[in-house]
């Protein structure tokens, strides 16, 4: 798995680096634990770190009905 740069809390304006899949699937049950609203999900930005000229995908977390 690639190094990802996950921008989700903009509190502290820094994105959470994500090195395994075991953090990757830890930083979306945070995530949908801390906006579980009942009109949808939440959304990340996820970027390749270190890779300056990589594509920033919007990634929306929904539920599963």
């Amino acid at each position: 798995m690639v190094t990802l740069e996950i921008w989700y809390d903009q509190a502290d304006g820094e994105a959470t680096i994500v090195r395994t899949s075991a953090e990757l699937d830890a930083l979306v049950e945070r995530v949908r634990r801390e906006t579980d609203l009942p009109e949808g999900g939440a959304a990340i930005q996820v970027a390749i770190d270190g890779d300056e000229d990589s594509p920033v995908l919007e990634v929306g977390l929904g539920r599963s009905k």
